[in-house]
Formats: C-alpha cells, sequence, structure tokens
C-alpha cells in the first residue's frame, strides 16, 4: 500500500493567495467533463452493457468519494432503473454481508479519485478476491496495479485538499453510466443526450456570470454573524448537502451540516434561530418534484418564523421560492435543468460558495489545515492513515 502511495503523482506546492488551487480545479471542470464524453465514453458504454445484467451494483467510496457513491444511487435507480445500494468503504469491509449477494449477478463500482484511499483501496482489492464484476472511477494519472474488470478516468489529479474536479467528474461519469442502462432497459428514462452534452457550457456559464451573486451569499453570511450553516435538499440534491457540509467544514472551517430537507424538521430545526443560516437547494422544477418544492418552501417559512436567516439555491424559473424567502434572504438564481441535472449546477455553486467563503474567512481552502503544526501531525501521532 506504502509503494503504491509513494507512486502517485505528487501534488504542486501550496499557494498563499487567490487563486488558490480549489479555484483553479473548479475552473478546469467543464473541460474535464468534455474530455469525458471524448476519451471515456466508449468504455462508459461498455461498461454499462456489463451493469445492465446485473441484478445488484454495489457502490463503494469514503469522504467525498463516499457522496458519489449515494449520487451513483439516485441516477443509477430514477434514471437507469437499476437496483444500486451505496455503502461507505470502512463499512463495507468491516461488516457487509457478501454473502448475501450471487458473484454472478453482482458488481461493484467503487468511488476513489487517487486510488490508494486505505478502505477503498481494500475494497476493490477484496472484491476481485470473490470473483465480483469491478469497476474503479478514479484519477487520470492514478497508479493502479490490481487487475479490474474496468477502469474509467474521472479527471486530471486534485491540486487541493478541497476535491472538486474530481467528485463532478465521477458524478458526471455516473449519469452517463446510468443513461446507457436506461438505454438499454428504460428508453422513458433517458435524458437526451443533448441535455447531457450541455452540462459542461452551463458550468461554464456560472462560472462566468454567477460569481458575483456568489460572494454577495459569502459575505452576506460572514456579514450576518451567523454560527451555523444548514443546507436542505431533497432527491438529488441530498448528497450536495452532505458534499457542502464536509467542504466548507474542510476549507473554512465553520460549523455546518446538512439534511435531507424532511430530516432536518426531526430534530435539527429546534436548534435553528438568529445565529443559523439555512440555505435550500431547489432542483428542476419538473411537475414530479412540485410537492418536493412546496415543502422546501414550507420549511423556509418556518425558518423565517422562529427568526432564523434564510437562502435558496434556485433555478431561474422558480417562481414561489422568491415570493417565500422575503427582503432579508438571499437567492442565487441558475439555469434551468431537469431535476437529475440540478446536481451538477448546484454542486457547481457549492464548490463555488465553498471556495469565496474561504477567502472570506482568510482560510487556505487547499491545505487540509496542515499549515498547523497540531492538524499536520494528528493524523501521524495517531497512527491514522487515510
Amino acid at each position: 500500500m506504502n509503494q503504491l502511495i509513494d507512486k502517485q503523482p505528487k501534488r504542486l506546492p501550496l499557494k498563499s493567495a487567490h487563486p488558490y488551487h480549489m479555484y483553479d480545479m473548479i475552473q478546469e471542470t467543464p473541460k474535464g467533463i468534455d474530455r469525458i464524453l471524448k476519451e471515456e465514453l466508449p468504455l462508459i458504454k461498455e461498461v454499462a452493457k456489463q451493469l445492465a445484467g446485473k441484478k445488484n451494483i454495489l457502490l463503494v467510496g469514503i469522504g467525498t468519494s463516499y457522496h458519489a457513491t449515494l449520487n451513483a444511487k439516485y441516477l443509477l435507480r430514477n434514471v437507469g432503473h437499476i437496483h444500486a445500494e451505496a455503502f461507505n468503504s470502512f463499512e463495507f469491509i468491516q461488516d457487509f454481508p457478501l454473502d448475501l449477494y450471487e458473484s454472478s449477478s453482482t458488481a461493484i463500482v467503487i468511488f476513489s479519485h487517487r486510488g490508494v484511499k486505505k478502505y477503498s483501496h481494500a475494497a476493490y482489492t477484496k472484491s476481485r478476491e470473490l470473483g465480483l464484476y469491478t469497476v474503479l472511477l478514479t484519477g487520470t494519472e492514478t497508479v493502479i496495479e490490481e487487475k479490474l474488470d474496468a477502469i474509467i478516468r474521472t479527471s486530471i489529479p486534485e491540486q487541493s485538499s478541497a476535491f472538486t474536479i474530481s467528485h463532478t467528474a465521477s458524478a458526471f461519469v455516473s449519469l452517463l453510466l446510468s443513461n446507457e442502462i436506461a438505454k438499454i432497459k428504460s428508453p422513458s428514462t433517458v435524458i437526451p443526450d443533448e441535455k447531457v452534452t450541455e452540462i459542461s457550457s452551463i458550468l461554464q456559464s456560472i462560472f462566468d456570470k454567477k460569481q458575483d451573486d456568489i460572494k454577495k451569499y459569502c459575505k452576506f453570511v460572514v456579514d450576518s454573524g451567523v454560527t451555523h450553516l444548514y443546507y436542505l435538499g431533497y432527491g438529488v440534491n441530498e448528497s450536495n448537502c452532505y458534499e457542502v457540509a464536509l467542504k466548507i467544514n474542510e476549507a473554512t472551517w465553520d460549523y455546518t451540516t446538512g439534511y435531507q430537507v424532511e430530516q432536518y424538521l426531526h430534530g435539527p430545526f429546534v436548534a435553528t434561530g438568529p445565529s443559523t443560516l439555512s440555505t435550500f437547494l431547489i432542483g428542476g422544477t419538473d411537475v414530479k418534484y412540485q410537492p418536493s418544492i412546496e415543502r422546501s418552501n414550507s420549511v423556509l417559512k418556518a425558518v423565517i418564523a422562529v427568526n432564523g436567516k434564510a437562502a435558496a439555491i434556485i433555478p431561474e424559473s422558480d417562481t414561489l421560492t422568491p415570493t417565500n424567502i422575503g427582503p432579508d434572504g438571499v437567492i442565487i438564481k441558475l439555469p434551468t435543468v431537469l431535476e437529475p441535472l440540478s446536481l451538477f449546477t448546484n454542486l457547481y455553486t457549492l464548490q463555488l460558495i465553498t471556495y469565496w467563503l474561504a477567502l472570506e474567512r482568510k482560510t487556505n481552502p487547499d491545505s487540509f489545515r496542515r499549515e498547523q503544526p497540531f492538524h499536520d501531525k494528528a493524523f501521524v501521532n495517531s497512527g491514522i492513515l487515510l
């Protein structure tokens, strides 16, 4: 394992000012998506044919890559119409009853951008030993010594500890796999190819045109004096809530949690008040998801009723949320897309929010706080290997 780590590409030295590496990676994301379409699509189609014939697809990852498994689970089930389950790599290795699954009808897809996270590496080693069809989604320059059934390359190596491009790229590969499976198993749920291929240009438009709005949101966070951030969503955006919470904790050190919007009501709402900011993620405005939009708006009104601060990231076609957020709320409007594709528009915006909030907080989003000696030595002194 240590030898494999030593073979991986080394990161560039830390920067000390904008643009940090995290910003560079976010900026490269639209090009990275286009690269996947040009270079990985033939392999993705072949893998999709294999997955379409399986009864069970097990999705495995840790950290941000666990959130990637949640994205894949949603897309495989709702677009591909195939059974999929998501697992944390640690739990998968420690306590997963693989004997419940017939090897010939089960596939494992492992998400690991560098390919060397301890438990994700153990997962694809174990999978191969059991003779399961094994797919790894990993970076373009990751050194892999194991023989796997397929290795799909997601993105260039991350230069920041706050992973962004790799996560978006993994989600995009999951979308392509799901859509190709749908073409085989569920034609009615196929997303038109032209909608898929325009994702990169939509993300580019967010980068080019929405950063002023994002900076205003971040300034609002700082100026309002809130001490806790909530991110609330549903469906495909539930995983985005978990991911932005992880990223903001990591990059800005702000206390942040993410919840499925209904789950937030069953406990966390009680802690809501003047010192909290609840940001609602609204997806597409498809009729099917209107109940989720209406429920989110009801919760938004409840937040305001207890003097909590509120914000929302919405599609431009959403006319309901602006009427409820009030004059003191903050709204970021994004291009309207199909509900599953709002995974990408909201995720990309949340990554930019994390970055600009780090600059407001004067933290280095790239460093994992390793520039501070007690943080730098904490894992080593505790015997922790990621």
